[in-house]
C-alpha cells in the first residue's frame, strides 16, 4: 500500500529483472494504470510462465475486464501454483459459477473462506447463489457470515434483506 516503499524496494531488486517487472506491475495496477499494468504482467509471463504472482494478476486483470476465457486459465494455474491463494481461489470460484458450473464453484468459494479467515467475499458469494438455488437457510448462514465480516457493505445487506424476505422474515428484510 505505500507506494514510496515499492519504488525504493524497486530500485533495490534492478538484479532480478523478474521481481522488479512484477512490482513495477504491481505499482501500475495501484495506479489504476490496468492496461499498462496488463503489459508487464504478461511479459513476466512470458518470461517465467511459472511465476505465480503474475500469473494471478494477470488473470485478476483479465476477470476486472470481464474477460472470462482468458481469466479462469491463468487463475486456474495460478491456484495450482500455489493451492493456498485465497483470493485466486475466490476470483477462480465466482468466474466459475458465472459460467455455469456452480459445483465447481461452490467448492472453490468453500475452500477460498476456508484457506483466509474473516474473508467475507466467499461467503457473501455463496449466500447469493444458495439464494438463487432455493436453499434459503445455507443462503441465511452464509450472508450473516458475510455481514459480520463485511458489517459496511452494501451488497451484503440487500442480499441478506432477500433473503430474509424470501423466508417471509418482513421485519427483518
Amino acid at each position: 500500500g505505500d507506494e514510496e516503499k515499492a519504488a525504493q524496494y524497486l530500485a533495490k531488486t534492478e538484479s532480478n529483472p523478474v521481481q522488479a517487472k512484477l512490482i513495477e506491475g504491481l505499482l501500475l495496477y495501484r495506479r489504476g494504470m490496468w492496461a499498462e499494468a496488463k503489459e508487464v504482467f504478461a511479459e513476466v509471463v512470458r518470461a517465467k510462465p511459472d511465476f505465480q504472482p503474475a500469473v494471478a494478476a494477470l488473470g485478476r486483470l483479465e476477470l476486472l475486464e470481464r474477460n472470462d476465457a482468458a481469466a479462469i486459465p491463468l487463475l486456474e494455474k495460478a491456484v495450482e501454483l500455489n493451492p493456498q491463494d485465497a483470493e485466486s481461489t475466490y476470483q477462480l470460484g465466482v468466474l466459475y459459477e458465472r459460467n455455469g458450473d456452480a459445483g465447481r464453484g461452490k467448492k472453490m468459494l468453500e475452500r477460498a473462506a476456508m484457506l483466509r479467515a474473516g474473508y467475507g467475499d466467499p461467503h457473501y458469494q455463496l449466500g447469493r447463489i444458495y439464494h438463487r438455488e432455493g436453499n434459503l437457510k445455507r443462503a441465511l448462514e452464509e450472508l450473516e457470515k458475510a455481514k459480520a465480516l463485511l458489517p459496511e457493505q452494501e451488497a451484503v445487506r440487500l442480499a441478506l434483506g432477500r433473503v430474509y424476505q424470501a423466508m417471509g422474515r418482513t421485519a427483518e428484510a
